[in-house]
């Protein structure tokens, strides 16, 4: 099995709705670049202070809806779409995502029940990459949208 966290330490990124697909590759293409697998010792260590870590991540929380205006955190929930992208095996994954509940999320479904996930080949160019991103939010789904 898989566990992704989100390195509470990481820079966020601020982009506009509309940036062009170029930047947008870019933008991702870098943050993928800071990705990297952990050891059980890190791991663990991550585990044990996943408090203080919720904590930053809080505040960076805050700081989005702040910066993006919106009323609360409840507001902002309700208005995002998340989907994954991640690099396993040499093969890029964009994986669109459900928003069952607020901070919740789960893989979308397709009409048979299976998970809906892209694959493209590592070496997509950064424009290629934007493109495919916008893409697959035209997949996310949540249960405050209709």
């Amino acid at each position: 099995g898989r566990i992704l966290r989100v390195d509470a330490k990481q820079q966020v990124s601020y982009s506009n709705t509309n940036i062009g697909d170029l930047d947008l590759g870019k933008k991702i293409r870098e943050k993928l670049s800071e990705s990297h697998s952990i050891t059980e010792e890190l791991f663990m260590d991550i585990w044990k202070h996943r408090n203080e870590l919720d904590e930053i991540l809080q505040k960076k929380e805050e700081e989005i809806i702040k910066k993006c205006g919106y009323k609360n955190k409840n507001a902002f929930q309700r208005d995002i779409s998340f989907l994954s992208v991640d690099i396993r095996n040499n093969i890029l994954f964009i994986t669109p995502l459900h928003q069952d509940g607020l901070d919740s999320f789960e893989t979308v479904r397709d009409k048979d029940g299976q998970g809906v996930e892209f694959e493209y080949p590592v070496n997509l160019s950064d424009e290629e990459l934007g493109k495919a991103v916008k893409d697959a939010f035209e997949y996310c789904t949540s249960i405050y949208r209709k």
